[in-house]
């Protein structure tokens, strides 16, 4: 009877996003992080299946529950942005890598040597794509600035920009003439 008790004890976890917001959940031990996911994007008005849950630097199995990881109130799952054509994808180029890092050393070398701003890798995302999904301005500026195409077919660069809270991204696509995300 005592684990029963114990696993209907509420919990009160906080969930981080990757600009530092906390939202609170008051949560039983035995909610699957899928329930605790789904419940986040809802609250953050974001799709679930952009999101990864980590607890202590290791990614939540959404199946499993705060009490599979002894969590106790007060601990802190990280919701982190889902790596879509990260570095670790097979078929990246150079460029989409340092696109992913934000390195606008490394991108302008590979544009120097030939590197095709549009090219795209085996899951169709584009560098754009990535810096702005990544945040980083300063490496969609000079991808613009080389005669990258703003993409509109899909998940767009405005679209992963936003969603990911990067505002200045976003600005920057603006800029360029984009003048809506469709």
């Amino acid at each position: 009877m005592a684990e029963s008790s114990q696993d209907d004890a509420k919990l009160d976890l906080k969930v981080r996003d990757g600009n530092g917001a906390v939202t609170h959940f008051k949560v039983k031990k035995s909610t699957k992080f899928r329930k605790i996911l789904t419940a986040y994007a809802g609250k953050a008005g974001i799709n679930p299946d952009t999101i990864r849950m980590m607890v202590d630097g290791q990614r939540v199995n959404l199946e499993q529950c705060p009490g599979d990881y002894d969590m106790e109130s007060g601990d802190q799952i990280d919701a982190m942005a889902e790596q879509q054509g990260g570095k670790r994808d097979p078929g990246n180029t150079p460029l989409v890598t340092a696109c992913f890092d934000g390195d606008v050393a490394a991108a302008r070398l590979a544009l120097d040597r030939g590197a095709d701003v549009n090219r795209a890798n085996e899951d169709g995302v584009t560098p754009l794509f990535v810096a702005c999904q990544q945040g980083h301005v300063d490496v969609a500026r000079l991808l613009l600035d080389n005669g990258a195409e703003v993409d509109r077919n899909g998940a767009t660069p405005l679209f992963v920009a936003c969603q990911n809270g990067h505002v200045d991204a976003a600005r920057l696509l603006l800029e360029h003439g984009w003048t809506r995300d469709e």
